[in-house]
């Protein structure tokens, strides 16, 4: 995990932060991707799914409740490598995501 001002990268598929916990698996994914939210304060979160272009291929809203878990259904997607990114609050965080 790398830290620059309020962005973290993170390449492991687990991250905690002083509010919050992400935890995404399996990566490498082939049809669904579960993402694992707990935090603990009630800020909104929205996830975002990029391709390598950068161009949105899903986004959702996370409703601010203290844990949330999100399945994300990839199976249709092209094998390649996306960028899941979180936004919370004045952070984000991004994560490699690879499509086998």
């Amino acid at each position: 995990t790398s830290t620059s001002s309020n962005v973290h990268v993170i390449s492991n598929g687990i991250t905690e932060h002083d509010n919050y916990n992400v935890t995404f698996y399996p990566n490498p994914v082939s049809d669904y991707l579960e993402i694992n939210l707990r935090t603990s304060t009630r800020l909104p979160v929205k996830a975002e799914l990029t391709d390598v272009l950068g161009k949105v291929v899903w986004e959702k809203p996370v409703a601010t409740i203290a844990a949330k878990n999100i399945i994300l259904d990839m199976s249709k997607m092209s094998k390649n490598v996306y960028f899941l990114t979180l936004y919370y609050y004045d952070k984000k965080t991004v994560s490699r995501i690879i499509k086998e």
